[in-house]
C-alpha cells in the first residue's frame, strides 16, 4: 500500500509569503480531524526546529490524543542518518538532504524520502546587548570565525569596527557543532567551505549558543533568528560591505539579508511501516501546513511559506493520504 507515495509528494522550490502574517494565516484552511489516528512517530533532527516541533506535536496531540511522538534534536545530519537507519519516520531539518543522503534513505528503506518545506528562517549573528558593534559584512565574519588568521594575530573587536575601549578587547567566536544544518550554512555561506578558527567554540544547541553570548560580552555567535533572547541582539549584515540589514521579515523576504534558508520536515514511508503510523504521519504534516500549524511556526519567529506553495504541499499530502487508504 505504501508503494508510489513518494512520487505523489515530490516537492518543488519554496517561496516566502510577502503579506501580513495575520492576514496570510486567515487565508489558510484550518485543520479539522477527518478521522481518528493512532500510533507512535519517531522524530529526529534539527535543533533549530526544536521549539516549533514541541509546539506542533503538543497541539496536534490535543486533536489526535492517540498519536504519540518521541522527539530528539541532535542536529540535521543525525536526522538524515536516522531516516536511513529506520530509527525515525520524521526528520525536521534546517537544510535540504544532500544527494547522497537522499539516495541512502531511498536505498535502505525502499522508498524515496518525502521533502515537505514548512517555513523560512534566517541565521543571525548575535552579540551581547552592551556591545556597541552594530553591523558586519560576510568577509569580516570570515576573518573572525574562519581559519585564516596567521599565528600570533590578535582577534579583537576592532576587526568588526569596535572603537574606543572595545577596539583592543579580545573576541571569542562561538556557534553550533558539526552535524548541525546551521553550522553547515554558516560554513558554506560565510567561510566559503573553509574551516573554523582554532579558537572557535562549538555548542550543542541553538539555545546554549545564544545564552553563552548573553552571559559574556566578549563572545560573538550565530544561531537561528528564533533564538533572539533578552541579553543579546543581532548584527545587521551585508553581503559585500554595502548596506547592512537586520534579520527582519521585510529584509528576509526581499533577499537583502544574506543568511536565509528554507526549513523542512522529511518523512520516510519505509517499506514495512504500519499503515496506521504512515496515516498518522501524513495527517500530522497536514496539520503543520494548516492555519494552526503555520500560526505556531510564525509564533516561533519563522517566516511563512508562500500561499501557493502551501496549497501545493497540502494537495500532495492529501493525495498521498488518499492513496494510502485506498480511496
Amino acid at each position: 500500500m505504501l508503494g508510489g507515495l513518494a512520487a505523489a509528494l515530490l516537492m518543488g522550490s519554496c517561496r516566502a509569503e510577502n503579506g501580513d502574517t495575520s492576514s496570510s494565516l486567515a487565508q489558510l484552511p484550518a485543520y479539522v480531524p477527518a478521522e481518528r489516528h493512532a500510533g507512535t512517530i519517531q522524530v529526529v533532527g534539527s535543533d533549530t526546529l526544536r521549539t516549533a516541533l514541541l509546539l506542533l506535536t503538543d497541539a496536534y496531540h490535543v486533536q489526535q490524543p492517540a498519536v504519540e511522538f518521541e522527539l530528539h534534536f541532535p542536529g540535521s545530519d543525525f536526522g538524515a542518518q536516522a531516516l536511513a537507519d529506520g530509527q525515525a519516520q520524521l526528520a525536521p531539518m534546517s537544510r535540504a538532504l544532500a544527494g547522497h543522503e537522499y539516495d541512502e534513505v531511498a536505498r535502505r528503506t525502499g522508498q524515496s524520502p518525502l521533502q515537505v518545506p514548512v517555513a523560512i528562517d534566517a541565521v543571525a549573528v548575535y552579540v551581547h546587548r552592551e556591545n556597541p558593534v552594530e553591523s558586519a559584512d560576510l568577509q569580516q565574519l570570515a576573518q573572525v570565525f574562519g581559519d585564516v588568521a596567521t599565528e600570533g594575530d590578535a582577534v579583537t573587536w576592532s576587526m568588526l569596527g569596535g572603537s574606543g575601549d572595545w577596539a583592543a578587547r579580545s573576541l571569542q567566536p562561538v556557534g553550533r557543532a558539526p552535524g548541525s544544518g546551521t553550522y553547515e550554512l554558516f560554513r558554506t555561506r560565510v567561510l566559503q567551505g573553509a574551516g573554523f578558527a582554532p579558537a572557535y567554540r562549538a555548542y550543542p544547541g541553538s539555545s546554549s549558543t545564544v545564552r553563552a553570548v548573553a552571559a559574556d560580552a566578549g563572545l560573538i555567535g550565530y544561531s537561528g533568528i528564533g533564538y533572539n533572547y533578552a541579553g543579546v541582539r543581532p548584527l545587521a549584515l551585508s553581503e559585500d560591505g554595502g548596506a547592512a540589514y537586520q534579520p527582519l521579515p521585510e529584509h528576509i523576504l526581499s533577499g537583502r539579508y544574506p543568511l536565509v534558508r528554507p526549513l523542512y520536515i522529511y518523512a520516510s514511508l519505509e517499506q514495512g511501516l504500519p499503515e496506521e503510523t504512515a496515516a498518522a504521519m501524513l495527517d500530522f504534516l497536514l496539520f503543520v501546513v494548516s492555519r494552526q500549524g503555520q500560526q505556531l511556526l510564525a509564533r516561533d519567529g519563522f517566516i511563512l511559506l508562500d500561499q501557493e506553495d502551501l496549497a501545493s504541499v497540502r494537495t500532495r499530502l492529501e493525495t498521498a493520504a488518499a492513496a494510502l487508504s485506498g480511496r
